[in-house]
């Protein structure tokens, strides 16, 4: 119940008018979005709906916020507890900007072998250490009424669920043949 109200409030908030997010060092922009042209009529759809899944196979071990192609992750700590939010980041009138995102609660223990690790654009896994692990996929489509639809509202359909509670690694065989390879390696290196 509390990751559906933040994701909620979290989507609020990204409607609104945010400050662009500051670029990262690395210099990449998000391969999958342009900024609109000057012709572009202001009804189009937001630009988000324009992100499709692609790979990444990136591992986050680190506090803080970090950017993945169209992928903003930040993961912080929070009521003794550690958080993950990810953001899609747009491109609007040549700024980027998040466009909503979901985040959650992984792990109360921010000092064991935590990690996230991003599947695609649209995929990840959380483990939190002491064999804790859940996965999420989001979903990004139109609002469902047509008027929030034309003026480029969407709607971030994120569901989570947790695969494994621990307290130690032992996952049955039949999850243990539905993940990624290089999660269980990474899982069982840590």
């Amino acid at each position: 119940m509390r990751t559906t109200t933040f994701a909620l409030a979290w989507l609020l908030m990204a409607c609104s008018n945010q400050a662009p997010l500051e670029a990262e060092a690395t210099g990449q922009q998000p391969p999958a979005l342009e900024a609109p042209s000057d012709s572009t009529p202001a009804s189009e759809p937001d630009p988000v709906l324009a992100v499709k899944p692609e790979p990444l196979g990136h591992v986050i071990r680190q506090k803080g916020q970090s950017k993945h192609g169209p992928l903003s992750v930040e993961i912080s700590e929070k009521d003794g507890s550690l958080f993950y939010q990810v953001s899609f980041l747009v491109r609007v009138d040549g700024e980027e900007r998040t466009g909503g995102g979901c985040g959650s609660n992984f792990t109360e223990d921010p000092e064991g072998p935590w990690f996230v690790y991003l599947v695609s654009t649209h995929e990840l896994y959380a483990y939190g250490g002491g064999g804790m692990l859940s996965h999420q996929t989001i979903e990004v489509e139109p609002a469902d009424d047509s008027a929030a639809a034309a003026d480029g509202h969407v709607r971030f359909n994120c569901v989570m669920k947790a695969l494994t509670a621990g307290p130690r690694w032992n996952p049955g065989e039949e999850l243990r043949a539905t993940l990624p390879l290089p999660l269980l390696e990474l899982i069982e290196g840590s």
